[in-house]
């Protein structure tokens, strides 16, 4: 019997089309076991038929899709995971090797230690016309990315994609930035409140041990111990202002 890869991909679309599953051994259009692997994990798996003839099925596809289609603030386009863009896609190139943009990203954290830059993948030709997707690359991770998968989004203008993938790189490094401080502001939130608990209990401790001692308090020591209520008391109010100043939308 003939294996699934050997079989012409001419033969095995026509026999898609026409529903044949037995001449070609019962199982060429079966979910492929690597199905199983992505099964309840959120991620979808296309038969390799569709990888090889860039085919939409409507749900995704080339390849392995992660979670639903996503948008970033300021853009209409709907972006989706890819796992592995070489193994799915021919040609991925950044927009800056396409067309001169005089950078090679955009920072997409607010420490300026990452960037994720533009990049335009290639599909199988239409009507003898090349045709070109563009998305983002994923900073954290060597050869994944973000990819506008819808077809509208299609163009057979390679730089014209590269100018899109940009814009697209721009809009997305914005998104990990701003959620990147909303993440910080409710980290220093928390940190703040624990501080403002941790303040009360001193203060507590403090008057609990000032009522019990007050026959043997001198005046130098009650200078002191109302100079440290003062600072308690003042770095209480800091971080009340420093959360109803993270607290507001921004």
């Amino acid at each position: 019997m003939k294996s699934y890869l050997s079989i012409p991909l001419r033969t095995r679309l026509e026999a898609w089309k026409r529903g044949d599953k037995t001449k070609l051994g019962g199982h060429w259009f079966d979910e492929p076991p690597l199905a199983e692997k992505y099964k309840g994990k959120g991620w979808h798996y296309v038969p390799e038929y569709t990888v090889n003839t860039g085919l939409l099925n409507g749900a995704s596809h080339h390849g392995c899709w992660g979670g639903t289609p996503f948008k970033c603030d300021g853009s209409s386009t709907e972006l989706r995971f890819v796992e592995n863009l070489r193994g799915y896609f021919r040609n991925v190139t950044p927009a800056h090797d396409i067309i001169k943009l005089g950078y090679t990203g955009w920072y997409s954290d607010n420490f300026q230690d990452e960037t994720c830059h533009g990049i335009v993948v290639q599909l199988p030709a239409r009507n003898g016309e090349p045709v070109y997707h563009y998305g983002v690359n994923d900073p954290n991770n060597d050869n994944t990315g973000m990819i506008a998968w819808r077809k509208c989004e299609w163009t057979s203008d390679k730089e014209e994609a590269a100018r899109w993938a940009d814009d697209m790189a721009k809009y997305y490094a914005k998104s990990n930035r701003e959620s990147a401080a909303k993440e910080q502001a409710k980290v220093n939130i928390e940190e703040a409140r624990e501080r403002i608990v941790e303040i009360r209990t001193e203060l507590r401790v403090l008057l609990a041990e000032v009522r019990s001692q007050r026959p043997h308090l001198t005046p130098p020591i009650c200078t002191v111990i109302r100079r440290e209520m003062k600072q308690l008391r003042h770095e209480s109010h800091k971080c009340w202002k420093r959360i109803t100043k993270l607290a507001v939308p921004q």
